[in-house]
């Protein structure tokens, strides 16, 4: 993740969030929102802890973007970067606490460190053209480290699996004594 946000940092170039594009980004992360919430509501366990800790960090990278605009175009920010976080921050917030109540914390926090700033930056590379100066290198950069982070957080989610699966017979009730 460090090496994404290194590059992410050093290749993008601040672009003014139109209306259009911020409706945009929130018809996509909503979208994408609803899709593992889905998924979470039709899974159990850490699929679906990490399918709505995926939702509620899609949200809050929408709302990075949002803020960021808000504040870069005071005292007249549009309608839709302010009233976004405005719904995209509760709707994440509430994701979090069921992906917290579905399973490991830690795989829920790795979603959150890997996820929502991945979601910022795509929004920024794909549709406010963020990157439009940088080269192939660094666009291949930013894709493979994400794909590294996400294998990170795919590594936690099946090692919780095979733990829960395990736990049973390792939890098994002791002999009372006699």
């Amino acid at each position: 993740m460090a090496t994404f946000v290194a590059v992410a940092a050093r290749s993008a170039v601040t672009t003014d969030v139109s209306p259009a594009a911020a409706l945009r980004a929130g018809q996509v992360v909503a979208g994408v929102v609803c899709a593992f919430v889905v998924i979470g509501a039709l899974r159990s366990g850490t699929t679906r802890a990490l399918a709505l800790a995926a939702g509620a960090d899609a949200a809050y990278g929408l709302v990075a973007v949002l803020v960021r605009d808000v504040t870069t175009s005071l005292p007249q920010p549009s309608w839709v970067s302010f009233g976004g976080p405005a719904v995209a921050f509760p709707v994440g917030a509430a994701l979090i606490q069921l992906g917290y109540a579905s399973g490991p914390a830690d795989l829920v926090v790795a979603g959150q460190t890997v996820v929502d700033p991945t979601v910022a930056a795509v929004i920024g590379m794909v549709l406010l053209d963020e990157t439009r100066g940088a080269g192939r290198g660094v666009v291949i950069a930013l894709v493979a480290s994400a794909a590294v982070s996400l294998t990170g957080i795919a590594a936690i989610a099946r090692f919780h699996r095979r733990r829960l699966a395990a736990e049973p017979a390792d939890r098994a009730p002791a002999a009372p004594e006699t």
